[in-house]
């Protein structure tokens, strides 16, 4: 799945693409890496929110040379990581604060800064939380699976 013998811990590239708001391609010594974004999980592309969190993404992080940091690799092969932005704050926190995604604390249940952040962007109503109740992308996923659309 991976290009590499073993998986850098850092890794140093050109943000080639933005597939959605947590999902992006990065090129990493000639090679086109797909990164997940840790900690967060952002409305699907079809989903109310969607084409905003990509937005953010795009605007953050499309066309600059950024450090990944690796926590791992997801089930589609994709690097999970911390992708640290010119300012050193990571873009998942960027979108948490901006609330144009959830913190995703099923696999990244000890980051309280995530977790402060998205409290904020709740009680600020931000994004996503001007909506009452908007749906969480794995619940929206679900739906959309066991609806066979």
């Amino acid at each position: 799945m991976f290009p590499f013998p073993a998986q850098p811990e850092e890794m140093v590239g050109r943000v080639v693409d933005v597939h959605d708001g947590d999902s992006l391609r990065l090129n990493y010594e000639g090679v086109s890496l797909r990164i997940r974004l840790y900690g967060v999980d952002c409305p699907e592309l079809l989903q109310l929110g969607g084409a905003e969190a990509r937005a953010l993404t795009q605007q953050l992080a499309y066309g600059r040379v950024l450090v990944v940091e690796s926590k791992g690799q997801d089930r589609y092969g994709r690097v999970i990581g911390r992708v640290f932005l010119v300012s050193g704050n990571t873009l998942s926190r960027e979108l948490v604060k901006a609330g144009r995604c959830w913190w995703y604390y099923k696999y990244a249940p000890d980051d309280q800064t995530l977790a402060e952040l998205e409290a904020e962007a709740k009680e600020n109503k931000r994004g996503l939380w001007a909506n009452p109740s908007p749906t969480p992308p794995w619940e929206w996923r679900i739906r959309k699976k066991s609806s066979g659309n």
